[in-house]
């Protein structure tokens, strides 16, 4: 083999120090370079969340706020409660009155006697054969007195007026005859409705 063929042969490198430590520059580690630029770049995600939480706890606190201020409207109306039971109470009372008040009236316009509708019921259905010369009214009970010339047309006129819708009964109590054209007569007459009460 010639020199050409062989290969370079190089002794290796001695790294000699003979410089006693304290006279050395101070080495510098790739390792402390990385833990720095860690450092740096955790701080750098500490910060966003840092800024969240102080968001966040501001948020914590609005809604707490919120919290006792519904709160406290919530104990006001519970302690207003009672105030809604007792009015609740004197609302259903006064409803009840008012009902009760409304019936009354409903039975009093079906008790109404309309005593212009009466007379006139009386008048249209009286014979041109009889005279009345008095009509009295007592609660619901009505008294004819009158005079005719013939018994059998008081007894028709009693039972005309008991077929009519305004009185449920019509009886004679008294009829005097003391000449023989000329009778009077008494008829009770009693009004629809009346046996009810």
């Amino acid at each position: 083999m010639t020199s050409e063929q062989l290969p370079e042969r190089r002794p290796a490198k001695i790294d000699l120090d003979l410089l006693p430590p304290e006279y050395k520059p101070p080495k510098t580690l790739r390792l402390n370079f990385i833990l720095v630029l860690v450092a740096i770049v955790l701080a750098g995600l500490i910060v966003p969340f840092f800024i969240l939480e102080m968001d966040a706890s501001s948020g914590i606190d609005s809604l707490e706020d919120k919290l006792s201020l519904r709160n406290a409207e919530l104990n006001e109306l519970y302690s207003k409660q009672a105030e809604a039971v007792a009015l609740e109470a004197q609302i259903d009372a006064a409803d009840n009155k008012l009902n009760s008040m409304d019936q009354d009236y409903q039975t009093f316009r079906e008790d109404l006697v309309l005593w212009s509708e009466i007379i006139d019921e009386i008048d249209d259905l009286l014979p041109s054969a009889i005279t009345l010369s008095s009509i009295a009214q007592s609660g619901f009970e009505i008294t004819l007195v009158g005079s005719t010339v013939d018994i059998q047309t008081v007894n028709n006129y009693r039972q005309e007026l008991e077929e009519s819708d305004y009185f449920s009964s019509a009886a004679i109590k008294a009829v005097t005859c003391p000449g023989i054209t000329d009778c009077e007569f008494t008829l009770d007459i009693q009004l629809s409705g009346a046996e009810d009460l």
